[in-house]
């Protein structure tokens, strides 16, 4: 059963040179099926990419995130294992390298979940940056 939440996303992203932090909390929906979490929600402005769905995918040591709409992507992050992600704007599409460092889905309290990973990101196998994710979310009274 589908369940309303509060979902909260911290991002670093670090080329090397400087670091870049951002921070998105929305509203959205959280259901586990087969052992399998999923987290879905609509993107706003926050981010630039206002009206695209996103649905996160968590199973036993690997995440996948998927983005519908005017930019079209999916992640696909595993430990120790690098994965080729096309990232498809209105400017062309993108061929992206993803080397995954760590996965983690845990509880921090009764109702509320973290999800956390870490990937390094190139283009042709060139570094562009390393990049953290950490995903908490929570259910909501709607």
């Amino acid at each position: 059963m589908k369940r309303d939440v509060l979902i909260h996303i911290k991002s670093l992203i670090d080329n090397g040179e400087e670091a870049d932090k951002i921070e998105i909390s929305t509203r959205g929906k959280a259901f586990e099926k087969d052992g399998v979490t999923y987290l879905s929600y609509k993107e706003t402005d926050q981010n630039g990419f206002d009206g695209n769905s996103v649905l996160i995918k968590a199973e036993s040591g690997c995440v996948t995130i998927s983005r519908l709409g005017s930019a079209k992507s999916q992640l696909f992050v595993k430990p120790y294992q690098r994965n080729i992600c096309s990232y498809a704007t209105p400017y062309g599409t993108q061929t992206l390298g993803i080397s995954g460092i760590y996965v983690s889905h845990k509880s921090v309290s009764d109702k509320k979940r973290e999800l956390s990973l870490c990937y390094e990101l190139d283009i042709n196998h060139t570094f562009m940056s390393k990049n953290t994710l950490v995903i908490t979310y929570e259910e909501s009274a709607n």
